[in-house]
Order: structure tokens, then C-alpha cells, then sequence
């Protein structure tokens, strides 16, 4: 076979089915994956709380699943997850443990239980299902090809997914948001003008910015106490955990704390760095930030991301170790890459002041 008929006539092929999977519908906000999960569970009437392996089970045979059982268990988990970060409106409740915030992985599929929840049965109305154009797999009538939820939950819940030639990155908005702005479409009509709709995360208690291009800024919430840093809460989509890991391998970070609890962050940093403005430069100093392009992923605290890197900012972590300074870091998002734009150090006089350190992310 030639290269040309590979591209053309097989690759072609996995392309298709990669961007089917990977990029969720615009009306329910699902993946198909997802979509299957949610049709067994109203297929089946769940009532009772069923193990997440038995679930998975039960998707496969009545909705024609054929990517592999640990595949759509990671789904099932995905779908009960409901954290700051995470989904703002849990299609399916949880009974064990579903992993948390702090990067803690969820326990095996065979020891914790789900079924819907009560939301997604208001959601998504028994009552619409007869316009559901149900699809056909060799003669077998599995799920629509998409629900019609009575809100937008693409916006609600937000989805991230990585396709061939193709990606999707949107945060969760506010539901109360949301459904105020649907009533007013339903009111005045699709053409009336609506006030902007900016990303939300309820329980994130640090602080959060609105800059000029539409964008949110979500910046850590840490109080600097001399060479102590207490750290209360980290931007929505980074894991307690792997920031604290990245912190012990700094040589200016002498102990680290962590007092985390459920989904409350909690870590006290000791720092062995003298307070004076120069320190902080010297921290902040390093190689600049370069620009990479690539596929949009989580960044971590010290800037560098998972998988495939699409930033770098060396020695930027724990800018608000420094006693009686702050640095902030402004964070810039174009299509398909995402890099770091400024680093601004500031002196600050006195301790115990609330800073935006150590690390902020920009969500759209």
C-alpha cells in the first residue's frame, strides 16, 4: 500500500472516528461516550446504586460500546466527579471514592457505586425523548445521536478534548448564569443582546480577574507570614499533590506542610529565602519564557504542563515566599498555544498581606 492510499483511505478513516469521540455535540454538551452512559442509565431506571464496573457492563450490551471497558469506566468516574474544577452539575452521583481535587485517583470501577442523579433526570426530560432520533448499530437501537438538555450544558459543565486536527477547551460557567440568559434568548428573541458570560468556579476562594480580552485570571490563594506561605486554595484543574511535589525539589523551599482535606486545600511552605527585594528578582530571574506551540494542556505551578509542554517558566513557583513582595504572573491564550506573557515582581511593605502567588491560570 502506498503512502498516499494510507492517508487516504485508512487514516482517513481513524481521523473521522478520532473526531467524533474526542470533540463533544454543541446540544447536550456529551461526548458519545458519555451519551451512551447517560442512555443506559435511563434505559435501565437506575434507582439503586450499582457498581461503576457493572455500569460499564451494562453500556457496552446496551449501547454498543466497543473501546474497551477501562476506557468507559474512566468515563462513568469522570461523569460523578464534582469539585471546584471539575463538573459544576454531576450527571451521575457518587458512592465512594471518585478521586478529589488533590490528584488523590479514583478507587477501582469494582468497589464504588453510582447511578443518576436527580439533576440529570431534570435536565435531560423524560419527556423529550420521543424527538430523540435514536441511532442503530447492526440492527441494535442504542443512544440519540444527542439529548436536548434544557440548558446549554457544554457551558455548565465545560468539556476538554483532544482530536486529529481538532481541540476543545471550555471552562464551566455559572448555572444560574446560564439559565438567565437562556430566558432572555427565550424572551426577546436569538438575535437580543446578552450581557457577557464569563467562566465560573463555585467554591474558588482565590482571587479572580476579568481582563480586558473576556478572559478569567484565577490566582492562588496564599498568605505570606515571613518566611512561611501558607497556601488556601489553588486555581480550578491544578492537583494539590503534584504542585506540593514540585515545591519540595526547590531548593528555596526547606519544608512542606500539607494539611489538605477533602476538597479543601490547606499546605504551609517554609522558605529559606532572606526578605528583601533582591531575593525575589533572583527568584523570578531565569531563562525567559518561550513560545511553543501545540496542543492546549493543564498547566501545573511551576508552569511547565503535562504531556506535550506548551510553555516554560523556570524558577517561577513560590514568588510569594519572599516576605513583603509579590510577583504576578499573566498568563495569554491563543489558538493553540498557550504561553506566559509577563512576570512582574512589586515590593510590598509589611507581612501577612493576602498575595496572588504562587501561580494563576487564564480561563476563557
Amino acid at each position: 500500500m502506498s503512502y498516499s492510499d494510507f492517508v487516504n483511505k485508512e487514516l482517513i478513516l481513524f481521523s473521522v472516528a478520532d473526531n467524533q469521540r474526542s470533540i463533544p455535540s454543541v446540544v447536550d454538551g456529551l461526548k458519545p461516550s458519555q451519551r451512551k452512559v447517560l442512555f443506559a442509565c435511563f434505559k435501565r431506571k437506575l434507582k439503586k446504586e450499582i457498581k461503576v464496573a457493572q455500569l460499564a457492563g451494562y453500556v457496552s450490551e446496551h449501547a454498543a460500546y466497543h473501546h474497551g471497558e477501562m476506557s468507559l469506566t474512566g468515563t462513568i468516574v469522570g461523569m460523578a466527579q464534582e469539585w471546584v474544577g471539575a463538573n459544576q452539575v454531576a450527571l451521575l452521583r457518587p458512592d465512594g471514592n471518585f478521586g478529589d481535587r488533590h490528584g488523590t485517583t479514583a478507587a477501582s470501577p469494582r468497589y464504588v457505586f453510582t447511578r443518576a442523579s436527580e439533576k440529570a433526570k431534570e435536565l435531560f426530560r423524560a419527556d423529550d425523548d420521543a424527538v430523540l432520533n435514536l441511532l442503530e448499530d447492526e440492527g441494535q437501537v442504542i443512544e440519540p445521536d444527542f439529548f436536548v438538555p434544557i440548558l446549554p450544558m457544554l457551558l455548565v459543565n465545560g468539556v476538554a478534548g483532544i482530536a486529529t486536527g481538532l481541540s476543545t477547551n471550555v471552562y464551566t460557567h455559572g448555572v444560574v448564569a446560564v439559565a438567565e440568559r437562556c430566558l432572555l434568548l427565550a424572551e426577546r428573541g436569538l438575535d437580543a443582546a446578552l450581557p457577557p458570560l464569563h467562566p465560573s468556579f463555585p467554591g474558588f476562594t482565590g482571587a479572580t480577574e476579568v481582563v480586558d480580552d473576556g478572559a478569567v485570571v484565577c490566582t492562588a490563594a496564599v498568605r505570606v507570614d515571613g518566611k512561611s506561605l501558607h497556601v488556601t486554595d489553588l486555581p480550578p484543574g491544578m492537583a494539590t499533590y503534584a504542585v506540593i511535589e514540585r515545591l519540595q525539589a526547590r531548593d528555596d523551599v526547606r519544608e512542606v506542610l500539607n494539611r489538605s482535606l477533602d476538597d479543601a486545600v490547606d499546605a504551609l511552605l517554609s522558605s529559606t529565602c532572606a526578605g528583601d527585594a533582591d531575593n525575589a528578582s533572583r527568584l523570578v530571574a531565569g531563562s525567559p519564557a518561550r513560545r511553543r506551540r501545540g496542543r492546549l494542556t493543564r498547566p501545573t505551578a511551576l508552569g511547565s504542563s503535562r504531556g506535550a509542554s506548551t510553555f516554560e517558566t523556570p524558577r517561577v513557583a513560590v514568588l510569594g515566599s519572599v516576605r513583603g513582595a509579590v510577583a504576578t504572573t499573566s498568563w495569554s491564550r491563543r489558538p493553540g498555544c498557550v504561553f506566559l506573557t509577563r512576570v512582574r515582581t512589586t515590593r510590598r511593605a509589611g507581612s501577612g498581606s493576602r498575595l496572588d502567588a504562587p501561580a494563576s491560570r487564564k480561563f476563557r
